[in-house]
């Protein structure tokens, strides 16, 4: 464990959501490729975690049209979804889906926009599946709403939503195609207290009697430790301790790595992580 470091912890937590990526655009490519019978590469997606305030612009400018699919998910994870395509792609996918000319730019009737809808729902199925195979939880979608707008004006609708689930959003950024590449966007908005995380190891992981005496501030700085859930926060807590009580024993070290390996496993999906010889899994 003297090797354990929060670099290897976000380098674990990425791989598990660039693996759900993978997968989840692996599976939509396959659906896709039924649906216009044809066949469909895809480039290896992008995977970001990121602040929900920050998704408009990582995605393209605000005033720029899009189309946005947005979805609810529940069971055992609750919070909110969407798949996003610039106009391009949207007319491409609808125009080969229901046989028009491919240069088509006319816009959407309600035809197409069912037709959107169901692209939408088939992906974010897709993504949903991915998830709960690597989670082995149960994920339910709601069904999908679409709007065609300016970018500001569809991510402002899941910002207010997100808001109500956590700061932190999922984003996938597929591109697939044959001669032609659609780009997508994925974005999963959990809500964190919908699911809870477990971390089993054989590790000494306390505050010894001799480093905080007080059983009341103990008692505080344990509950403190376990709600830290960004490395600024262990920093602070580091610091503090160090400033109140001297310089921090290896058990306590310990126990704050392991109480930001579940904050981060808990950030990638993961319900369970536990230590299988000098490995975690």
């Amino acid at each position: 464990m003297s090797n354990f470091s929060l670099d290897h912890v976000n380098d674990m937590y990425m791989d598990v959501l660039k693996e759900i990526g993978n997968i989840g655009a692996g599976n939509a490519t396959t659906s896709l490729a039924s649906m216009l019978n044809e066949q469909i590469n895809m480039n290896v997606p992008k995977v970001e975690l990121m602040e929900a305030s920050k998704l408009g612009s990582a995605i393209c400018p605000e005033d720029e049209i899009i189309v946005g699919i947005f979805l609810e998910v529940s069971n055992d994870i609750s919070g909110s979804m969407m798949f996003l395509m610039k106009m391009d792609s949207a007319h491409y996918l609808v125009n080969r889906l229901m046989g028009k000319d491919l240069d088509n730019q006319e816009p959407f009737d309600e035809m197409d926009l069912s037709a959107m809808k169901e692209i939408g729902n088939i992906i974010a199925g897709s993504y949903l599946s991915a998830l709960s195979g690597m989670t082995n939880m149960t994920i339910a979608p709601s069904v999908p709403h679409i709007a065609v707008d300016m970018a500001a004006a569809i991510l402002s609708v899941p910002a207010i939503q997100f808001g109500q689930y956590g700061n932190n959003a999922l984003l996938i950024e597929t591109e697939f195609g044959d001669e032609y590449m659609i780009n997508g966007y994925f974005i999963l908005m959990p809500e964190e207290d919908s699911y809870a995380t477990s971390v089993e190891c054989d590790i000494d992981a306390y505050i010894p009697a001799a480093y905080i005496k007080n059983e009341y501030q103990k008692l505080d700085i344990y509950k403190r430790i376990a709600a830290i859930t960004t490395e600024e926060e262990m920093d602070d807590m580091t610091e503090e301790l160090i400033d109140r009580f001297g310089d921090i024993p290896k058990k306590v070290q310990q126990l704050l790595h392991i109480a930001a390996l579940k904050s981060l496993a808990h950030a990638a999906y993961v319900t369970a992580v536990e230590q299988k010889g000098s490995d975690f899994k």
